[in-house]
């Protein structure tokens, strides 16, 4: 399924017609009455900074016109279309919880801050048949068809030949495949892998491995002078442990969702799997218990250093 076509796309042209977006037990983000799609400095076209507002509600209820819109053109059930809102709901609560920003593509990201506020940057618009609710014009939609050759080289001719886009992508698939072997049976330095999870690419560079931390060294942490000047910790929380098959399943599913992991391994065989944190020491506890909850495993924290 195209992203144009998923339910993220779906909530996106939704906002577009309608002006708001209400995700049930989480909040809405409406779009101010004058707002239309503007071209920033790297050629995307994006509503402007300001005019995206987000309200937190959590007792926010279902949109019955929400629904009715997935429904007509996903032909699900409406049981389906509410379980999917469900769960787009939950994982954008368990991200906000962890103060980690949350992503709807096509609309914005929404970042909390420690003021127990939230900034909204507004992302690049989605291209669709569909048009935004204010004065945005059918050539904006146009001209991003135009500017992604990729997609359109995607297409195979009437005789089942590959076109010049698709040869591409092969070439990519197996670069990446050989990547993985080096890095899993060839790269015998004993250096561990580093996997961080982007939003546009994914990157693997070795560093040396840590022990977790012990209660005692996140206490010792916790009530270190440097952290007098801002209160912040940069530590890691360990979720999972597991062999590279089911290290790297995972790992694409979650960053798929839009989760911010990290994948380290120290001999090729053994991994684990972590969601990277930033933030109060307060908060070292509860964001423990979160990560525990969402991902249904035992957690430890590693890498401990003040921010």
């Amino acid at each position: 399924m195209s992203e144009t076509n998923s339910l993220t796309g779906l909530l996106a042209f939704f906002f577009y017609e309608h002006g708001h977006l209400s995700i049930p037990n989480l909040g809405r983000m409406e779009l101010s009455g004058d707002s239309s799609p503007q071209t920033d400095e790297n050629h995307l076209h994006t509503f402007p900074k300001g005019s995206i507002s987000f309200i937190p509600n959590p007792s926010e209820n279902l949109d019955p016109e929400l629904v009715e819109y997935i429904t007509s053109r996903t032909r699900k059930m409406e049981a389906l279309a509410v379980a999917d809102l469900n769960s787009i709901s939950d994982v954008a609560k368990e991200m906000l919880n962890m103060r980690q920003s949350y992503t709807f593509p096509g609309i914005a990201t929404i970042t909390p801050d420690f003021r127990q506020h939230f900034i909204v940057t507004p992302e690049k618009l989605l291209s669709a048949p569909h048009h935004p609710k204010k004065q945005a014009s059918a050539d904006i939609f146009r001209q991003d068809v135009k500017e992604n050759p990729l997609q359109r080289n995607e297409i195979h001719s009437a005789g089942a030949h590959r076109t010049f886009g698709g040869a591409i992508i092969v070439i990519i698939c197996i670069l990446i495949v050989a990547a993985l072997v080096y890095f899993l049976f060839l790269n015998k330095e004993g250096s561990t892998s580093h996997v961080v999870a982007n939003t546009d690419k994914s990157t693997i560079t070795p560093r040396h491995s840590a022990k977790p931390a012990s209660p005692d060294t996140l206490a010792s942490n916790m009530k270190h002078p440097a952290l007098s000047d801002n209160g912040l910790l940069t530590y890691e929380v360990v979720f999972e442990q597991a062999d590279s098959a089911r290290a790297f399943r995972r790992y694409t599913q979650l960053t798929g969702w839009g989760h911010k992991i990290i994948l380290t391994t120290t001999d090729s065989v053994h991994y684990s799997l972590a969601v990277p944190i930033t933030g109060i020491a307060a908060d070292t506890a509860h964001i423990k218990d979160s990560i525990r909850v969402l991902y249904g495993h035992p957690v430890y924290i590693r890498h401990l250093s003040s921010g």
